[in-house]
This record gives C-alpha cells, sequence and structure tokens, in this order.
C-alpha cells in the first residue's frame, strides 16, 4: 500500500513537471512566432542589410597548410 501511494506521488510530480516544460515550451514559441524569431532586447525593424566587401589580405597560414 505505501509503495502504491509513493508510486502515485512520484507520477504526481512527474505529470506537474511535464505540464510546467510544456507550458514553458509553448510560451517560448509564442514569443518567437510574435517577435519573428528574434529574442532578447533585440528590436524587429523589418530591415535587410545589403553590402559588399572586398578582400583586402589574406591569411598566408592558411594558404600553406599542405
Amino acid at each position: 500500500m505505501i509503495g502504491l501511494a509513493a508510486l502515485l506521488v512520484i507520477a504526481g510530480m512527474g505529470l506537474v513537471a511535464g505540464l510546467v516544460i510544456w507550458a514553458r515550451v509553448a510560451w517560448i514559441r509564442h514569443r518567437l512566432k510574435k517577435t519573428g524569431g528574434q529574442m532578447g532586447n533585440e528590436t524587429v525593424s523589418g530591415q535587410v542589410i545589403d553590402a559588399e566587401y572586398t578582400v583586402i589580405a589574406e591569411n598566408e597560414d592558411h594558404n600553406n597548410n599542405s
């Protein structure tokens, strides 16, 4: 009888932990969807930054590894 009570307590704690994890994941997904995939202190501006660049010098060690 004590074993059954212990099993019910452990199962109940597991159920509560599962619900907490599920709620946390659902909340994070909701925030990600709301912010467009950005989290933290970043703001969503909807702007795309486009740039061109020119390589001025290459690392010589990278070319001589053979």
